[in-house]
């Protein structure tokens, strides 16, 4: 029985690193390089970016981290954390 928590707590834990790991590679927008020309939405599979007082916003939550945003930005606002 005691075997069986240990293995279920090392499960929950590489679930939760993963999680968070995940979320810092999320992109990041330059909010000083950002004109709000939604090219970054138009490339969203998922809807994760909207215009926010003229800025783009994105929705960490929904963001699945392809990456087409980082490429239809015109402004290199949007980066990875590791730029």
């Amino acid at each position: 029985m005691k075997k069986k928590y240990i293995i279920l707590t090392l499960v929950l834990l590489t679930v939760l690193i993963a999680i968070s790991v995940d979320a810092f590679d999320l992109p990041i927008i330059e909010r000083n390089k950002c004109v709000g020309c939604e090219d970054c939405i138009q490339s969203c599979p998922v809807d994760a970016i909207t215009i926010v007082s003229g800025k783009a916003v994105i929705d960490n939550k929904t963001c699945i981290n392809c990456g087409k945003c980082y490429r239809a930005c015109t402004y290199n606002s949007i980066r990875t954390p590791h730029e």
